[in-house]
This record gives C-alpha cells, structure tokens and sequence, in this order.
C-alpha cells in the first residue's frame, strides 16, 4: 500500500540551512508510508556528512549531492494523481528493466504483475556518470568507486512475496539508461556549494572580527560549528557563521582589557577558528610518507591532485595569549577562556609547535598498504597585518592606559587599565575645582600679602612687630610658589606618567621644590606664629615691658628649625599623595620631619595664647568694677593679636587632624577604592554613564572633598586669611590714606620754593599762578627755644626784602601769611598710640 503523499523543502532560508538536500532538490518528491520529510534529511545528513566528501573540491561535492539526493528525495511525477485506481501519472518505466521476466512467471503464477506502477521517478544514469567525471581521482584516492550499473528494488517491499517465490529474479537499474526527463530525474538544479578555501571576507573591513589577521582560511563542514547544520553549505554561509560567533564571544570580552591581551585574545581565537588554509598534493604526500618511489605507478589524475587542509594556529599564539591575558583569564573563571596548549583530538594537535599529520589515508598497490600522510605546518600567524593602535583600550574615569612604561604602575587586575595619577578617590571635576582653587587663592593671597608686608615695611612704627613680618614673610614666600607652581600644567609637576604620581625616585622636580616650599613654609610660619603667642605671653603674663633683648633668639629659631626640617625632609622619601593635591613626604615619614615639630610648636603657641587669655579675662573681671574705659583699651590692645592667633591656631589644627585622619582611615579608604573600582569595571560597557549610575562618581568610603579642599586653603590660602585680619585694622586704612593724600598734594601743586631760614630754619613759599595769590610760611626756629606761634600779617604789594636779597625780585604781589607748627599735634599722638597698640 503506497502513501499517497508528495511534498516540497520549505522556503525559509533559516530552515534550508539545516536540511541537507537544500538546493539541489526543487521538485516535489514522494515520501514512502511511515517517514516524513525530518526522516528523509537525517538519512541525508548522514549520508553527506563525511570529513572525507568536505576536502573535495566543489564540482565533486555538487555531483555527490546531487547523487545522494536523487535517491533519498525520489521525484514525483508532474501528473500524478495519487490515489487514482487508474494510477494516473504514476512511473511505469523502471520495471520494464524486467518486464520479459515478470511475464514469463506470470505464466506460471497469474497473480504476477507485469506492470508495476512508481509514484516517482528513479534518477537518470547521467546524475551517477557526473560523479564519476568530477570525482573521479578523489574517489580513487580513497578507494570508493561508484557503480552507474547497479540495481535495486524500488517496490520497497510490495514484491517481496515475488521476489522470495523467484530470488533470480532481477532488480531494475537503479539509474535510467535512457537519460529521459520525462521518465527520469536528471537533478537540473543549478547551486554551489562553499570551497575547502575561501578569502576572509572581512579582510579589508575594519569591523571584521579577524581583520588584519586573516585573509584566507580553511572552510570546515558545517556540522564542526553545530550538529543542526546540513554538511555542503553554499559558499560563503559557513565562514559567516564562524564570524557571528566570534562577535557575539567578542562582545562579551570588557572593553578595558589592555591593548596586548586584545591582540593576543584575537590571534588566539581567530587562529583556533579560521584555520589557515595548506595546499596538499597526492604526489607530495606521498613523498613525504616515504613512498616516493611508487609515485610513477598511480596514474597523473590520481597523482597531481590537490585539496586544502587545515594549518592548527602555532603553539605561540596560545601561550602569548595565556601570559597577555593571564589575570583577566584567571579573574573570568571560564572554561571557554582558559587555554590549554597542549590540547588534541585523535592525535592531532590544536596548537602544535611543529608540522604534524593531520590526516591519513590507506590505500594498496601491488598488494601493498600504503598509509598516505597529510602533514600541516603550524600557523604562526606572523602574516597578520593588524595594526596594533586599532586595538585601543578604553578605561573609566579614574583609569588610564598608562602613557609610558613605568614599574611603578598600579594595574586594575585584568585590565589594561591602570589606576591614574590622580586617583578616583576624587571625580575629574573635584580634581579641576581643587587646580582652579589652587590658582586663584595663591594669587589673590600674593597681592593680599605683598600689600600686608609694604605696610609694616613702610610704617616706621609698624616695622617695629618684625614677627609679624617675619610671619607674613613665609606666607608671601609659599604664596609665591605656589603662584608659580600654578602656572604650570597639573599633571606635569604631579605625575610621572599618567599613571604614576611623581615621587622621589624623579629626582629634582618641581613636585620636590612644591613639597620643600610647603614644608619650609609650614614650619616658619607655625614657628613664627609660636613666636608671637610667646612674645604676647611675655607681655601680658610676665609683664616684660619689651622683648627686644630676644629679638635675636627669636630671629635664630625661625632660621634654625625651618632649615633643619627641610633638609630632613629631603632625606625622606616624598611623593603626590593623591589624597591631597600637592606633593608631601611619604607617611610615616612626615611625622619625624614635619608634623611633631608643627605639632610641638602649636601646643606651645596654644598653651601660652590660653595664659594670655587666663589673664586678661582676670583682670578684665578684678577691673570691670573700677574702670570700664579702662577695661575698653584693654581688650581693644589685645583684639588683633589674639584674632590672629585663635585663627592660626584654627588653619593648623585643621591640617593636623587632616592628617590623623589619614593615618586611621588610610586602609578603611584603600578598601573602599578597591571595592570602587570592582564594581566600576563590573558595569564598565565603554561609556562613563555606564557605572557612575551604578557605582557613583567616587568612592562612598573616603576623605570628604570639603575637608580637602579647607586643607589645601590652609595651606596655600593662609596669607589671604592672616593679612585680612591686619589690613581691616583702621590704622592701616589711615596710613595708605595719607600716602595718597601726600601723592595727590605732590602732583597737585604746580610749584614750591624753599628757604632756609636760620641753621635749622625751614621756610616754604608756596604761591599760586595769579599775582597776590595766598601763601603759607612754615618757620620752624629750634635754636631760639620752644615755638612758637606768628599770627598772619598783611604785606603791601611787590617784593619782600628777603626775596630781593635772594634775588628773586622779578616776584610780583605776593601775599605771605607765615606761621610757625608745632612738632606734636593730637593727630600724631593718636596715631603713635594706636601704633603702638599693633606692636603689642
């Protein structure tokens, strides 16, 4: 009982990829009872699935398709009506091979058939001598000859009973003699099917996955890349499929891995899965087996023939990618990632260091086996033409691909990132604010200080407080460098690469004279800011009416300890810090060299402030009752120095615990930027955004940015807060308003004639442009005794006597008012006070 079914492949492409018979079969074909068209592709499948059919060239594997489908996928008749009682349409043809046979046993059995009718149509001798013509040395070379003359039976089993009652009876050709279409199916399906070599399509395209790696490779059969594949794919479909699954493998790579472990990564998988392609010949291979000799007793066909087969990458290229991507591979903790160079299959080699057999071949001549070798050389890959900058590495912010080599380097493990110069225990923003910060306080603290020191300079009375100078002189020396300092690009004076803070073993830098500066001018300045405490201690608590006789000492010690700091310091190792944005000694260094010195002075200038307050808050209390005037002038003579000290004192400690911070925090914050960078990597896709939503933009566990940026202001910023504190003091408005007032007097008088009255007589003449313009006479007669007072007198209009016996007598109406001025007047007393207030 035939199944009265006829059916097509499918359409879809995505389909067609797995059916074995996709474009040689384009007809309906019959399914027998019990298979469908799955049963009809798996035998197929199977079939044309040969490792030895892959390696054929590609006009022998379209004959052998052709051949195996023909008779897998039997043609339906273009007329058949299945089912008909008539068999319309059905093949009559392929039992009239032995139609003379089934008549004559009909005549011995009635119920034997001499027609036998086929819903389809056996495959026309041509298809099977195709074979022959284009495989003809191939299948030689591996000892499987095709048979166009055999026979089979068709029926599928409707004439066992037949054929068990005569076994002599015949089977038909299993292929048409007569090569009819009309009876026949001679496969007129016109497809390709891809080479054993064919040229890397991406080649040239820098997208490609393998591109400047590979130009050709080694097409393998389907089935290596998956089991749903159908063997003999049209050309091109395999190659593609090998470059989505690199791409797809690619995308999962981060893309922080360095630049080295990129390149070893794609060599490595690129050389594992485009294998390059090595030209075999028969004749060659037989030399190489050591059959030389026999050569000439194989026929040309046989002996000139050529196929490709693969090049395995060199065992290099797995061991440059296990040592360039060493952490990252041991971080992953994936299988699909983990090399192993000593892998092999049936013997053969996947990375091997030297030619090997890949393939063999047994054959007999003369009676002899001859095992043939295939023998490959490893790919070295040393062809490739990738250039090495379109491997970049891309890093987060906070990372970097360092700049230069450099064994102080701190890598990400299995990255190709390094930890920057400037950590990111900051953002790149809070790094440009603290820059920004850095030049604007060091030159507004420059003029603010430079006009500090010309007002005690100038003023006879306040050059007198030369601690005061001396105090602001350091902080005019850091604001100096620091101003300089500032005008020099950042990452030059700080970094020795891009990721590796400057340290001492640069030798002489600017970092080197930025951590001396900071470290001459922190100690001078806290010594003489200890100095003034002691001096004001002295005064108000001892009761010394002047210090001056320790003038010297105190000169000494603001020499001494500075100097003595700075050349231990730079026997200290120093560095950028990162945790603060200048160049310091390294911890613990700092303690001996800097911060106990700072630490012993502030509690001395601390201890001696706290007396003096002690004591003016006593006699303020014993005297509020007696005289509150008195109390006034007190606590206004005590006001400035104890600002300016409680201020300090304020800068200083700020520093101080800044640095106890660090000392207890250092690990907790070494930690918290290590977990940082763990999870920015994690989150890492190429854009910044990816893990600053996931992460932050810095470290939740670390030193708070105000606080840096308050200590970085003590330090480069004192010199504004301290000469704000002096220059708001009235007097210092008084003395620059009587210099401009002097100044504009000066350029305002159009001339001025002096006389000499007497041996220490003076006596100034001043008249204006007009004749009988006012003038004034200042007579000052210090040998005639005290002075003495000249009321104006009127003078008659020409020359004076004086002026005629000077000579000038070409002076006309000049009206003389003279009088004589006192040496003291209110206005000098009070500013001698008040000056002599600032000098306690």
């Amino acid at each position: 009982v035939w199944s009265e079914q006829c059916a097509k492949l499918p359409s879809d492409s995505s389909i067609l990829s797995g059916i074995a018979c996709a474009g040689a079969v384009n007809y309906e074909f019959y399914l027998p009872s019990g298979y469908t068209a799955e049963t009809l592709n798996i035998l197929a499948k199977k079939t044309l699935n040969s490792s030895e059919l892959a390696i054929s060239p590609t006009g022998c594997q379209k004959a052998m398709k052709n051949l195996v489908c023909s008779n897998i996928y039997l043609k339906c008749p273009s007329n058949i009506e299945l089912g008909s009682n008539t068999f319309t349409g059905y093949n009559f043809d392929i039992y009239k091979d032995i139609a003379a046979e089934l008549v004559a046993l009909r005549q011995n059995y009635s119920f034997v058939p001499t027609m036998v009718p086929m819903p389809f149509q056996r495959p026309c001798s041509s298809v099977c001598t195709n074979v022959i013509a284009q495989c003809g040395a191939f299948l030689s070379l591996l000892g499987t000859p095709i048979n166009c003359l055999a026979t089979t039976d068709y029926s599928r089993g409707s004439l066992k009973g037949i054929y068990a009652l005569q076994p002599s009876l015949s089977k038909p050709a299993q292929y048409d003699a007569k090569n009819d279409p009309a009876i026949c199916n001679v496969m007129d399906s016109v497809f390709s099917v891809q080479a054993t070599k064919e040229p890397y399509l991406q080649a040239n395209n820098p997208e490609g996955f393998c591109y400047g790696m590979v130009k050709e490779l080694f097409v393998p059969p389907a089935s290596v890349l998956s089991s749903s594949l159908a063997p003999m794919q049209p050309p091109y479909v395999v190659q593609t499929l090998i470059e989505k699954q690199l791409k797809q493998a690619a995308s999962a790579l981060p893309v922080y891995l360095s630049r080295d472990c990129k390149i070893a990564i794609k060599k490595y998988f690129c050389g594992s899965a485009m294998f390059a392609p090595s030209k075999q010949i028969v004749s060659v291979a037989l030399t190489q087996s050591g059959y030389g000799a026999y050569v000439g007793y194989f026929p040309s066909s046989l002996t000139d023939y050529s196929f490709y087969l693969p090049s395995y990458p060199h065992q290099d290229v797995c061991v440059e990618y296990a040592t360039a991507c060493q952490q990252f591979i041991a971080i992953a903790n994936m299988d699909s990632l983990t090399p192993n160079c000593n892998k092999s299959k049936g013997g053969v080699l996947s990375y091997p260091s030297y030619n090997q057999t890949v393939s063999s071949l047994t054959t007999k001549l003369m009676g002899q086996t001859l095992n043939i070798k295939f023998i490959t050389p490893p790919n070295t890959m040393t062809a490739s033409t990738f250039k090495t900058d379109y491997y970049n590495t891309k890093c987060p912010d906070g990372t970097v691909v360092p700049n230069k080599k450099d064994p102080r380097t701190k890598w990400v493990p299995g990255t190709g990132c390094a930890v920057a110069c400037k950590p990111p225990l900051f953002s790149l923003q809070e790094w440009d604010s603290f820059v920004l910060q850095g030049q604007i306080v060091a030159f507004v603290g420059l003029f603010l200080v430079t006009v500090f020191i010309l007002t005690w300079v100038l003023d006879r009375e306040k050059r007198k407080q030369y601690l005061v100078i001396c105090f602001a002189a350091a902080s005019c020396f850091g604001s100096v460098t620091s101003a300089a300092i500032s005008l020099v690009d950042f990452d030059e004076v700080h970094c020795a690469t891009n990721a590796v803070p400057m340290d001492h073993t640069d030798g002489f830098t600017v970092c080197s004279v930025q951590m001396l500066t900071m470290v001459f001018c922190g100690i001078w300045t806290t010594a003489a800011w200890t100095l003034l405490a002691v001096d004001v201690f002295m005064k108000i608590v001892l009761g010394m009416r002047s210090t001056n006789q320790y003038k010297y000492v105190f000169y000494g010690i603001l020499f001494v300890i500075p100097t003595c700091c700075v050349i231990g310091a730079s026997q200290v190792n120093y560095q950028f810090v990162g945790v603060v944005p200048f160049c310091w000694v390294n911890t613990p260094g700092d303690i001996a060299v800097v911060i106990a010195w700072m630490g012993g002075m502030t509690v001395i200038g601390a201890v001696a402030m706290a007396s003096v307050v002690i004591r003016i808050l006593m006699s303020l209390m014993s005297s509020a009752t007696k005289d509150s005037s008195k109390m006034s002038d007190k606590i206004n003579m005590v006001r400035l120095p104890l600002i300016f000290l409680v201020v300090f004192l304020i800068l200083i400690s700020s520093f101080m615990g800044y640095r106890i911070n660090i000392s207890l925090y250092a690990d907790d914050v070494q930690e918290g930027l290590g977990s940082f960078l763990k999870c920015v990597f994690k989150n890492f896709d190429g854009t910044q955004q990816s893990w600053k939503d996931a992460c932050g933009e810095h470290p939740s566990n670390r030193f708070s940015e105000g606080l840096t940026e308050w200590v970085w202001f003590c330090f480069i910023g004192q010199s504004i807060i301290v000469s704000c504190i002096y220059l708001l003091n009235p007097s210092v408005w008084k003395f620059w308003l009587k210099k401009c007032l002097n100044i504009s007097e000066k350029v305002g008088v159009e001339s001025t004639v002096y006389f000499i009255a007497g041996r220490k007589g003076r006596l100034y003449s001043e008249y204006g442009s007009r004749a009988g313009a006012s003038s004034s006479v200042l007579v000052d007669n210090r040998e005639r005794g005290s002075p003495r007072k000249v009321s104006p007198r009127k003078t008659k209009p020409g020359p004076s006597p004086m002026l005629m016996k000077k000579g000038l007598s070409n002076i006309r109406d000049v009206k003389v008012n003279c009088v004589i001025v006192e040496e003291k007047n209110d206005a000098d007393e009070q500013e001698k006070e008040e000056n002599q207030k600032d000098e306690v």
